[in-house]
Formats: C-alpha cells, sequence, structure tokens
C-alpha cells in the first residue's frame, strides 16, 4: 500500500538495464491509482464477470469493430472470444488475489526502485498486480528491487553498511512502516 506512483514508461526506457540511478525518485510518474491499469482492475472488482460494463471491453471491441483491433500481450483482439478471454484472465487473476493473497510465481516479477530518500515506486511490469493488491489492501506484494538511486545507495556505504541485501531490507521495511 505504500507504494503509491509507478515511472512512466518513457522515464523507464532509458534506465531499464542500468541499476544505480542518479534522480530516480525525480524521474515523471503517475499515481497508480490514476493508470489505466488501475480503472481495468477496478471495473474487474466492481462488474466481475459482467464484461460489457467494463472500459477495457469497450475501449477494445470498439476499436475492433472500428477496424483497429488491438495488438498486446501477443494477442490481437480481433473478435468477441478474444476479449472476453482477456477480460477473464484479470477477473481470474483479480479472484484468485482477493482468495489467497498476493502468490505470484511467473518470470515477470514486479520491478520496483528505491529513490535517494527511501521511497519505493513501480518501475515496471505487474501493474495490473499491483493495482488489484491496491485495490485489495493487500499487505505486501513480492518484487524484485531492479534499480536505486545512486544517492541512496551513497548514504549507506557512507555509513560503513555495504551488506546489500540488509540496506536493501530495512529500506523496504522502512518504506512499509
Amino acid at each position: 500500500m505504500k507504494i503509491r506512483r509507478k515511472l512512466s514508461a518513457k522515464a523507464v526506457r532509458p534506465i531499464k538495464d542500468r541499476f544505480l540511478i542518479d534522480g530516480l525518485g525525480t524521474l515523471p510518474s503517475d499515481p497508480i491509482n490514476d493508470l489505466y491499469t488501475y480503472m481495468d482492475m477496478s471495473d474487474i472488482a466492481r462488474f466481475g464477470d459482467e464484461f460489457t460494463k467494463t472500459r477495457l471491453y469497450q475501449w477494445l471491441k470498439a476499436s475492433w469493430v472500428a477496424g483497429r483491433p488491438v495488438e498486446g500481450r501477443g494477442r490481437v483482439f480481433n473478435s468477441e472470444a478474444e476479449i472476453v478471454a482477456y477480460c477473464r484472465d484479470y477477473l481470474d487473476l483479480y479472484t484468485s488475489m482477493k482468495r489467497d493473497g498476493y502468490r505470484y510465481s511467473g518470470d515477470d516479477d514486479i520491478c520496483l526502485g528505491i529513490a535517494a530518500d527511501g521511497e519505493v515506486v513501480h518501475v515496471r511490469r505487474g501493474t495490473h498486480r499491483m493495482a488489484a493488491a491496491q485495490i485489495l489492501e493487500l499487505p505486501s506484494v513480492s518484487a524484485r528491487i531492479t534499480h536505486v538511486d545512486k544517492a541512496w545507495a551513497r548514504r549507506f556505504v557512507k555509513n560503513g553498511r555495504s551488506n546489500g541485501r540488509d540496506i536493501l531490507g530495512e529500506a523496504i521495511k522502512a518504506a512499509t512502516s
């Protein structure tokens, strides 16, 4: 619940393969609850399997009917069945998280970063999962720390703290308390 914002895709592109970043916390970002993925998951939570009422369904169908089917996630949304199956995937995700909490074992972990002040920001991947976790008010998610602000790292090295695992653990604990 303490992870409140996600870096914009344009901000992530140039830092994607770098771990230590200058000014990580100052990069352009959006509040997670303002993202379209949050709106999608909010609709799923509200409407359940009444997919035709969701913004996601309506957008995918309107695009297909207008002759501009959306392509994404290795799919082309060019039929009612394809659109409903996609919406069902997110309903299944939401239902599973509501029933079992956050239990993810895929190969695209949520990627987080630690800003200079210790704030934990969502960098990329798993935005629907992050949104569902926030809607459900889950206490935690599993993720990978993929980016750290150089100023944050320097502060701990300067203080004689060199065990990275302990440093990251303390930052995450501080951000979630």
